[in-house]
């Protein structure tokens, strides 16, 4: 049982503005290539033996080294099905760039719950209490079995294939919607909280501080202070003899 990873990362991100959100710095790298080192730790546990990334056709980007390019499509749908013809593995992890804090731990489990047949989602309960606006009017909306599909998410990579490839519209939102519309059973792991999308200034924001807390910081420093005579001279807690002394206070 052969397994690919793809990396979805060839949206515009218009929603956000300015630079495509892909390609962004965050905690010091771009954030499609949080992605692909959740990746290469997969493969190092030989739980993945392909790593594909989906960029905009008019991507410069070399990748690297090991990771197979797949030139994206005008959507969602046309991505995907670019990434699964670029490999022959028997299941795909669809991953979307644009979530960079998808844990290994989260694509054990889906790995963990395939069949060979089947397909996999991590979801999310929904803990926000909900409404909806009809007819100009707010009413409130039960979240009991509402949840929060997430990616990765695992397929046989023929079957997807070939739904892709036969759907006469592309407007779902993910493949496992697509999935579902089909008749086919989808299973589900738990989600993350952690593992949301960055879409909105927000969620930027929200990104960058938990990048920001697992950065280690290093430096030098140094202080300078004039010698003068009648004061010792004492360097690291350590008296020197010499006729001169730092001038200063504490620090001195």
């Amino acid at each position: 049982m052969s397994r690919a990873f793809v990396i979805l990362a060839a949206g515009t991100g218009t929603r956000l503005g300015g630079e495509p959100k892909q390609f962004r710095l965050l905690g010091g790298r771009p954030v499609w290539k949080w992605s692909v080192e959740t990746a290469w730790t997969l493969r190092r546990e030989k739980l993945i033996d392909r790593i594909v990334l989906v960029l905009p056709p008019e991507s410069a980007l070399t990748p690297p080294a090991g990771v197979i390019s797949a030139a994206g499509g005008a959507s969602r749908a046309l991505s995907a099905l670019s990434a699964l013809r670029a490999c022959e593995d028997d299941e795909v992890l669809l991953h979307d760039a644009a979530r960079p804090f998808a844990s290994v731990k989260l694509c054990r489990r889906l790995i963990a719950a395939s069949t060979g047949k089947n397909a996999v989602a991590p979801l999310l309960p929904e803990a926000n209490a909900l409404k909806k606006i009809e007819n100009g009017r707010i009413e409130p909306l039960d979240r009991d079995d509402v949840y929060i599909t997430q990616t990765p998410q695992l397929f046989p990579r023929a079957a997807l294939r070939e739904l892709l490839e036969n759907a006469s519209c592309h407007d779902f939102k993910d493949e496992a919607e697509l999935w579902l519309r089909r008749g086919e059973t989808l299973d589900f792991v738990a989600g993350e909280s952690v593992n949301f999308k960055v879409t909105e200034g927000g969620d930027w924001e929200m990104a960058q501080k938990i990048a920001d807390e697992g950065e280690v910081r290093t430096g030098l420093g140094y202080d300078v202070h004039p010698l003068v005579p009648g004061r010792k001279l004492i360097l690291g807690g350590v008296a020197v003899e010499s006729a001169l002394g730092l001038d200063g206070h504490s620090d001195a």
